[in-house]
């Protein structure tokens, strides 16, 4: 849930990078760093992401775990049909 948060949040490459060159930033973590907040100061966010997902459980559990599309119009239909967003969320980093 933490990298679907990152990603969101247009923040997950940046984790990414961060942990490949190990370093923080001067956070006790990564994902700190990555956000470029304390942890004390990341809570709303978080609690506002599982209160999304809660909202959108249902649906969530709707989706296979895994799908194979054998074409753009394939993932489309399936896309429309379960309205999974795909607009591409702009990393930051």
């Amino acid at each position: 849930m933490v990298s679907l948060f990152l990603w969101e949040q247009g923040r997950f490459k940046r984790f990414l990078k961060f942990i490949a060159d190990d370093d923080k930033r001067g956070y006790s973590s990564y994902f700190e760093a990555a956000m470029d907040l304390p942890l004390e100061r990341m809570i709303p966010l978080w609690q506002k992401y599982l209160l999304d997902v809660e909202r959108r459980r249902d649906a969530i559990l709707a989706l296979p775990l895994s799908a194979i599309f054998h074409n753009e119009e394939a993932f489309q239909s399936f896309a429309k049909l379960h309205s999974v967003s795909t607009e591409q969320v702009r990393q930051r980093d």
